[in-house]
């Protein structure tokens, strides 16, 4: 949660011209209902097994920028699968960053809406515990910790671009800055 992945892909996508999907909008946009309303529903099983599939159907998807919940590598052999079809990159964001951006975004995240500064870092700290290990399977890390402001985040596409070009489609360096 707010390590800067649907910032980030919406940005790259912008600067490379390269369409972006966010897997969580595609189930949603797939299922006629929310996230957060598969789960009171149907539960987080059910919902896995959604984005499981719909991981698989994003495959097919040649020269996109897939931006994907910080659950899906956790899950059935997702992020095996995401490192044999494409290129795969952990945002590695500090902890302190996080703890910031989920104190001013609050609202709407039910794992952490109302707790003290405290418990949030608890809530961070004890997911990482459980998930970085997935995470650290991907490919490439990147740190995303400047995504704050406009300034911020052209500069941190600039650097990742310079980073990781050779991970996207030729037709990147025909775009215009």
């Amino acid at each position: 949660m707010c390590c800067g992945k649907t910032t980030l892909a919406t940005a790259l996508s912008q600067k490379t011209g390269l369409p972006q999907i966010d897997l969580d909008s595609y189930i949603e946009e797939k299922e006629g209902r929310s996230v957060t309303e598969i789960f009171n529903a149907e539960g987080e099983a059910a919902f896995r097994e959604m984005e499981r599939t719909a991981l698989r159907e994003m495959a097919g998807k040649d020269g996109y920028i897939i931006s994907c919940g910080g659950g899906t590598p956790c899950f059935h052999d997702n992020i095996e699968f995401m490192n044999t079809v494409g290129e795969t990159v952990f945002l590695d964001a500090s902890e302190d960053i996080l703890l910031k951006r989920l104190l001013k975004y609050q609202d709407g995240r039910p794992l952490v809406e109302g707790k003290s500064p405290e418990q949030v870092k608890e809530v961070i700290k004890n997911g990482l515990a459980v998930r970085k290990p997935f995470y650290m399977k991907a490919k490439y890390r990147w740190n995303p910790d400047r995504l704050d402001t406009d300034n911020e985040i052209r500069e941190s596409v600039e650097n990742f671009l310079k980073s990781y070009s050779h991970l996207l489609p030729w037709r990147i360096s025909m775009q215009k800055s």
